[in-house]
């Protein structure tokens, strides 16, 4: 007799088969919903990582321009071009290294800034224009300005004496 009861016990305590399909159901609407936005945050997740390396990489090319020797006084104080490879972190590597993933292209202006007061141009700084690109043929990249990120920095050389020798730093 108490066997009896127990099972008619544990039938009122179980849930239907209608309240079960509701559940799984909803269940399934939502982890759908999670999966769906899955792609969308993995690519906002490469993207602000692809910011943060060049940003990395505009920092480190400006630093290694803004000590960079400018020459003598009057030599004309030329900066030259120069190329730059990063891996995907925006840590710099060689030309030849497997981790290689940004190639970066500077040139420096030749038109002298003009700053507020001065229309002749300051002579102790220069306009540097930083290219970028992550495409494994550079040299194609380079050609079409929708495959590289332009970014422009101002260098300043810091030692403005007007001495015939050359800035040692």
């Amino acid at each position: 007799m108490k066997y009896v009861h127990i099972i008619r016990f544990a039938r009122a305590l179980g849930f239907s088969l209608a309240e079960v399909t509701m559940a799984v159901g909803i269940t399934a609407i939502g982890s759908l919903a999670l999966v769906g936005l899955m792609p969308s945050g993995l690519d906002s997740l490469r993207q602000s990582s692809a910011q943060v390396a060049e940003a990395k990489i505009v920092q480190a090319v400006t630093a290694d321009y803004q000590m960079a020797d400018w020459g003598t006084r009057k030599s004309g104080q030329k900066l030259p071009d120069r190329q730059y490879y990063f891996d995907d972190r925006g840590v710099r590597v060689v030309k030849t290294d497997n981790w290689k993933f940004y190639e970066v292209r500077t040139t420096v202006d030749p038109e002298l800034p003009v700053v507020k007061g001065d229309p002749s141009g300051n002579k102790y700084l220069r306009r540097l224009i930083i290219k970028i690109t992550d495409r494994p043929n550079a040299d194609a990249a380079f050609g079409d300005p929708r495959q590289y990120r332009t970014y422009n920095s101002m260098v300043s050389l810091i030692e403005q004496t007007d001495s015939a020798l050359p800035i040692v730093y």
